[in-house]
């Protein structure tokens, strides 16, 4: 159900520039992977997209102060379906090695190399090459988990300090090229975000006051100043932890243009399809790199336009495709969850 803007931030109900903010990251992230690596728009999308996720992650969080069942609930939400699809995946890469492998990288039927990837989560090790994607969910639980720690320290000078602190360790063990399990480094440098998004909930619903004339400036120079240091700060890959020349180069560029797309989401402020999309982005997430890895790899023809020179038809192309990977994800979504519903029923009946 839609809200009245009136309402609260404390309210349960779904905030429609926040679904429609949310339908934009996960778009980055499914075209993201889509497009080609020498793809210019490829570099553009990657200097913010993962950190607009989690800073739209602070924004929705809410503290819970029975940390065992804040806990117990994220995973249930987070870490089980990333097991499950996980497991899926390691299948479905087993059985069609001998087809794609060598297009992505997989070196046979290595089942407990997969098994202990899918466990360890964390690409940077060179794990997880069936479903990349995934790292993201691991990464998730872990930074929601600390910050609902954080947040039940009463003195906030020392909430703040434990947000930077942890997060120029993660910086730091990133930069020492540590890779832990869960991605827990990634994790710990992401703090960062999920803090600017509980510090800056309420400047938001401010600013979305403000006439469309002055949104509209505010965006283009936020733009302007984001992808220019972007362009200078150089390549980045959160998923990797590769943060360019300078972390706060990086940070100062990844927030100017994650405040772009929540702008223009101010201006959107209601869209039926783009809301149902942002309401679904754990299923994306989850199912989009199925339907991708067929178009890039098996699908006659779209492969090849894919990472066609003519940057036209290449765009035109990824575009479709993402949308085409939406859909099908969403509806793998549905599959699955009848499935599941099936079995549970099955259960309480026996």
């Amino acid at each position: 159900m839609l809200i009245m803007e009136t309402q609260t931030l404390k309210t349960k109900k779904r905030i429609s520039w926040i679904d429609i903010a949310k339908f934009f990251a996960i778009f980055l992230v499914v075209i993201g992977h889509t497009f080609d690596e020498s793809n210019p728009a490829l570099q553009f999308i990657y200097l913010f997209h993962v950190p607009f996720f989690f800073f739209l992650s602070g924004i929705t969080y809410s503290y819970k102060e029975n940390q065992l069942e804040f806990i117990k609930n994220k995973i249930i939400r987070l870490y089980i379906p990333y097991f499950i699809v996980s497991l899926i995946s390691i299948v479905v890469y087993l059985l069609m090695g001998s087809v794609i492998g060598a297009n992505i990288g997989f070196n046979g039927p290595d089942i407990l190399g997969c098994l202990y990837g899918m466990l360890y989560a964390n690409v940077s090790a060179g794990n997880m090459m069936w479903n990349r994607p995934l790292w993201f969910l691991p990464a998730l639980l872990v930074v929601l988990i600390i910050t609902n720690l954080i947040e039940a320290i009463k003195n906030r000078p020392i909430r703040v300090a434990l947000f930077i602190g942890l997060s120029a360790l993660g910086y730091y063990l990133s930069s020492l090229r540590v890779f832990l399990p869960l991605q827990t480094e990634t994790a710990l440098s992401m703090l960062v975000w999920i803090f600017l998004g509980i510090l800056l909930k309420k400047s938001l619903y401010k600013l979305k006051k403000k006439s469309k004339p002055t949104l509209i400036v505010l965006a283009i120079l936020l733009f302007l100043v984001g992808y220019r240091i972007g362009l200078y700060n150089g390549s980045i890959s959160v998923m990797v932890d590769l943060y360019g020349k300078y972390v706060y180069l990086y940070i100062i560029s990844a927030f100017c243009l994650s405040m772009v797309f929540i702008i223009i989401s101010f201006l959107i402020d209601h869209n039926s399809i783009m809301e149902y999309i942002g309401r679904n982005t754990l299923a994306i997430l989850l199912w989009h790199k199925f339907p991708i890895e067929f178009f890039q790899l098996v699908c006659p023809g779209v492969k090849n336009w894919l990472i066609s020179p003519n940057l036209i038809l290449a765009d035109i192309t990824t575009f479709c495709v993402a949308v085409i990977s939406i859909i099908l994800s969403l509806l793998f979504q549905a599959i699955y969850l009848k499935i599941f519903n099936n079995i549970q029923k099955r259960k309480l009946i026996t």
